[in-house]
């Protein structure tokens, strides 16, 4: 009987080391994650998370992320798209521009995933969101670029 014990201490331990890890991993990436409960409400972000919005957890605890980072140039079609997605209570990928709180825009691409119970009960939706703020800036740089060059080309073959 006291092996049994032992072993359960054993796979406890081994189980709390690997939450510590996986916790370590998820606050110091460098993707932002989110984690929202079955309600869409923020119950933890990560520290990319406050150092890209300059939200604290404690500013955005208990609200729907939505509410908080989205804004005017928000595409509305693909927010609608995101919560048939989770209605369902399915997986989304998407890119988007969110708003920090100081009011400049950023681009994400970000994937959502529900995490279940083993009830099949929702119990979570986590976001890993990636900054493609750089990218989605230079695309737009050789769009206006390719237009410049496709105007000039226009009025010199006239």
């Amino acid at each position: 009987k006291v092996y049994g014990l032992f072993q359960d201490i054993d796979e406890q331990k081994t189980t709390q080391d690997e939450l510590e890890k996986l916790a370590l991993i998820a606050k110091k990436t460098s993707n932002l994650i989110v984690i929202c409960n079955e309600y869409r409400k923020v119950v933890w972000v990560n520290d990319s998370f406050e150092k890209l919005t300059g939200y604290t957890l404690k500013e955005v605890l208990g609200k729907a992320p939505k509410d908080i980072l989205q804004g005017e140039e928000s595409d509305k079609q693909v927010l609608q798209f995101v919560k048939q997605k989770l209605d369902a209570r399915e997986p989304v990928k998407f890119e988007i521009i969110n708003y920090r709180k100081n009011g400049e825009k950023y681009w994400l691409d970000i994937d959502i995933q529900p995490v279940f119970n083993n009830d099949g009960s929702l119990k979570y939706f986590i976001a890993i969101e990636i900054d493609i703020t750089e990218r989605k800036n230079a695309e737009h740089l050789l769009k206006d670029n390719f237009t410049l060059i496709q105007n000039a080309n226009n009025r010199f073959q006239m």
